[in-house]
């Protein structure tokens, strides 16, 4: 897979802070060792977040759904679960993965270094920062604040301190990995963390009487496919988003349907040795981030004129250094397709989003 585009100043500098600071770790991943990506677009390389919620549920419908299968005929999913977001950036930007399940920051990211697609809207939630109950943000002035270093969770952290009047120097970061935020939090190791779930409810469900979400940051996450996909092959794309409508409809119909694809999830976070959680909690997360969705999520189109979300995001990442200053909003606007999710809601029956068949073994 080629990147394609525009000049190489304005996507460089990303390029070396992205892939110098994450390749090592993904290629040393002992899962991440053992996948094999395609070589033509006929090979669709699927690369989504299996330690979010609720983007391993979803993930893992559409891992299991035959009629994807049917309907990309001579085409081939390739299905590589990845442990967290900088990872599907690095291996986008390195040509591995067609296809990803992202937060919106991720997303400015991708669209700021490569020519990419949003295809549909497949979830609302909120990054988080949770502390101590009754404690604010600007309270947070010298205390041990636990951050992924990157992505939306970090992004989630700056918004808060810059509406608290405060800067990354105020605070003393800890960087560590997410899955070990709530264990580091409960045990006294750091002052509060930011985050997406499933970890702030790690700690909230079980110990709401002393901790609390002390702020929140919404950002919609997104099917996300290289351009280069897209033009080489539509088709194939236009099924992957029809089996995410699919897979949408098919947990909404039904709480049995929701329970069981969160046993899925459950059991592919733990192989990433993600936080443990109860299918129980894995519902709640999914219901309350996806499932108030419409029935087949939709797109809007972010405006700068409009100050939408993403716009506001976008401005932010910029003045923050976390895009490079040539990045072009004009980069993030024309990367949303509306053609995808309206060729295949046209067309309910012929993409059969309607119809489900999620029973095929998993290798």
């Amino acid at each position: 897979m080629t990147i394609l585009g525009r000049s190489i100043s304005g996507r460089f500098l990303l390029l070396v802070l992205v892939l110098g600071a994450v390749r090592a770790g993904a290629e040393d991943s002992p899962y991440y060792a053992k996948y094999k990506y395609g070589s033509s677009a006929a090979e669709i390389d699927f690369g989504p977040v299996i330690t979010a919620v609720p983007n391993a549920v979803v993930a893992e419908v559409i891992r299991r759904d035959r009629i994807l299968r049917e309907g990309l005929g001579r085409n081939t999913l390739r299905y590589h679960p990845l442990d967290k977001g900088p990872d599907a950036v690095a291996l986008m930007l390195d040509g591995k993965l067609d296809a990803t399940l992202q937060s919106d920051i991720t997303m400015l990211e991708l669209a700021a270094a490569m020519e990419i697609t949003n295809v549909a809207l497949f979830k609302e939630n909120f990054g988080v920062v949770v502390a101590r109950k009754g404690q604010a943000i600007a309270e947070l002035r010298g205390k041990r604040v636990g951050t992924p270093g990157g992505g939306a969770g970090h992004f989630t952290l700056l918004q808060a301190l810059d509406q608290a009047g405060l800067r990354d120097a105020d605070i003393v970061p800890v960087r560590m990995e997410v899955r070990d935020m709530p264990a580091a939090l409960l045990a006294g190791r750091i002052d509060a963390f930011s985050a997406f779930e499933p970890a702030p409810s790690t700690v909230l469900l079980k110990h709401g009487d002393r901790y609390a979400a002390i702020y929140r940051h919404r950002s919609p996450g997104y099917l996300i496919v290289t351009r280069k996909i897209r033009k080489e092959n539509p088709e194939a794309v236009t099924q992957l988003a029809a089996a995410l409508a699919r897979a949408v409809n098919w947990l909404r119909r039904d709480r049995n349907n929701l329970q069981r694809a969160s046993e899925w999830a459950a059991q592919a976070i733990a192989t990433f040795k993600g936080p443990q959680l109860t299918v129980k909690e894995i519902m709640q997360m999914t219901r309350s981030s996806l499932l108030e969705l419409r029935e087949v999520p939709q797109m809007a189109r972010p405006d700068a004129e409009s100050n939408s979300l993403i716009a506001r995001n976008f401005r932010f990442l910029k003045e923050h250094g976390r895009l490079p200053a040539s990045a072009e909003w004009n980069s993030v606007h024309q990367s949303f397709d509306f053609g995808v999710m309206s060729e295949v809601l046209s067309n309910r029956k012929r993409y059969r989003i309607d119809t489900f068949d999620y029973e095929m073994p998993v290798d």
